[in-house]
């Protein structure tokens, strides 16, 4: 993985019979090489049946302990086995999440800061209305120093991206992880910053992110 993660693990798996099979032990359950097998119904949403059915690509569904994920299945060339890469959608959307909650914070702070300042700014014009702006004016600039320490610091990747998935802003994470200077990032976008082979199938996936943020 090329990142820290909690719930990220990649399975081998063949189809055997009727069965999934499971080559390799599993991070979430022990004992599962070449022993856990589970049924290819129809309709399954497991990832590891949809790359016994031959699905390669991108896809959402629920793994082996019933958790929603996000995976990207590949065959190995010259097997009959297939790749799963996976990780819990909950932990993708976390940081995108705690980015919203620190805005929505800031903008109200903001907003009662300036509330504030307004209605002094109609009750008064003078000396001790210019000094609570002034100390409104440093509280606000308090919040933007925080959110920008925490945007710079932060030790997950975080992009900014518009309608066209064109990358506007990246912090200093991001600009660690992908090994692009902030204007090249702003060059780019979200499934440029993918292998040249997966680019396509990515759309969907950030689409359907995006769909289920909203």
């Amino acid at each position: 993985w090329p990142s820290p993660s909690l719930t990220g693990e990649t399975l081998l798996v063949r189809r055997d019979g009727g069965d999934v099979l499971y080559l390799n032990d599993l991070r979430h359950r022990a004992g599962a090489a070449l022993s856990l097998r589970l049924p290819l119904a129809p309709g399954s949403l497991l990832p590891a049946a949809l790359a016994a059915d031959g699905k390669e690509g991108l896809a959402e569904g629920i793994d082996y302990r019933g958790v929603p994920v996000l995976a990207a299945i590949r065959r190995v060339p010259g097997t009959p086995w297939f790749m799963v890469a996976k990780v819990d959608r909950e932990e993708i959307y976390v940081p995108g999440r705690r980015l919203i909650w620190t805005a929505e914070i800031v903008v109200i702070g903001m907003l009662a800061v300036s509330g504030l300042g307004l209605g002094v700014l109609w009750q008064r014009h003078d000396a001790r209305w210019l000094r609570i702006r002034m100390a409104a004016e440093r509280a606000r600039q308090s919040l933007a120093e925080r959110v920008l320490y925490l945007n710079k610091y932060a030790n997950e990747s975080i992009l900014l991206v518009d309608e066209q998935l064109n990358i506007l802003e990246a912090n200093d994470c991001a600009l660690r992880t992908y090994g692009y200077s902030l204007e090249e990032l702003r060059g780019l976008t979200l499934p440029d910053l993918r292998a040249p082979e997966a680019r396509a199938a990515a759309v969907p996936l950030y689409r359907g992110l995006e769909a289920a943020r909203a």
